[in-house]
């Protein structure tokens, strides 16, 4: 199945997600990925914006920090999804914390 590219905006930044749909990427993001502390600053601070990306907003390139290989690479996020999602939810771009 082909993933879904989903991004969760906060005012910590916003992470990058693949999904199948958009309750996977919800359900995994709230119940797999943050804590209970990282949800409550999120609300407290403004909630999360959830948006589906599409079109040039998945294939512009974007300078992302790949902890696998320690440096920062030059890729867009429909070539993370390829190389990463595999039928599970997975947070392509994380920010900082």
């Amino acid at each position: 199945m082909k993933a879904k590219i989903f991004k969760f905006s906060h005012s910590e930044g916003a992470e990058i997600i693949a999904a199948s749909n958009a309750k996977e990427a919800i359900m995994f993001f709230f119940t797999q990925y943050v804590d209970d502390i990282q949800i409550d600053d999120m609300v407290e601070f403004g909630g999360v914006e959830i948006t589906e990306l599409k079109g040039e907003n998945i294939t512009k390139k974007h300078s992302i920090f790949d902890e696998s290989k320690n440096k920062t690479v030059s890729t867009s996020y429909q070539e993370l999804a390829i190389t990463s999602f595999v039928n599970n939810p997975v947070v392509l771009v994380s920010p900082s914390y």
